[in-house]
């Protein structure tokens, strides 16, 4: 990233957060310990039944199905959105789990899917992103992983320690006879010292 970039990132976040949020760090961008992007990827997976997807449902952080612990972000843990992705799999014979941490999310999603719009909200603020999910769906990606996502230039944030709710309305059920399973990648940045 260039330090332009950084800074504008930077801004952005420190623009969207309270005082409280980022007291611990030192915000002097200029002096000897200017605060550091760290670059992360969440992401939450669900079994999609019905026309409403809830993506975090008060789970504990769990390895292949959500990096998120509960429903929202750490103390002192703000992210910034820089882009998003939706990955779809399927599993053929239907079972009563959610089997999300063990599909491979390596398919073309179905109309019913892609014609939903996701949307990120936290406790009293207004949607912090809503996007068609179309959009962040690219069912051809070649093998770099960056051409399947979709930049949110408006670098969104969460804020830490603020419940935080994905969902997915979707127009229609998806078909019968199989599991279907969505995975959303959130691919941003944590501030730190």
């Amino acid at each position: 990233m260039q330090e332009t970039e950084r800074e504008v990132v930077a801004a952005a976040i420190i623009k969207n957060l309270n005082e409280k949020s980022v007291s611990h760090l030192d915000l002097n961008f200029k002096g000897n310990n200017p605060p550091r992007l760290v670059p992360f990827v969440h992401y939450v997976t669900a079994k999609i039944e019905g026309k409403t997807v809830k993506f975090i449902d008060n789970k504990a952080k769990k390895v292949g199905m959500q990096s998120f612990d509960k429903n929202g972000l750490a103390k002192g843990k703000p992210f910034i959105i820089a882009s998003v992705a939706l990955l779809y799999g399927v599993i053929g014979t239907p079972t009563a789990n959610d089997d999300s941490a063990i599909v491979d999310f390596d398919t073309a999603a179905p109309e019913a899917l892609i014609n939903g719009d996701f949307k990120i909200e936290q406790d009293g603020r207004p949607t912090v992103l809503e996007l068609p999910l179309d959009v962040m769906h690219n069912p051809n990606p070649t093998n770099t992983t960056l051409d399947r996502e979709f930049k949110v230039n408006s670098y969104p944030v969460l804020k830490a320690e603020d419940t935080l709710e994905m969902t997915a309305e979707l127009p229609a059920t998806l078909a019968g006879g199989s599991d279907h399973y969505a995975k959303v990648l959130l691919r941003g940045y944590f501030l730190a010292n």
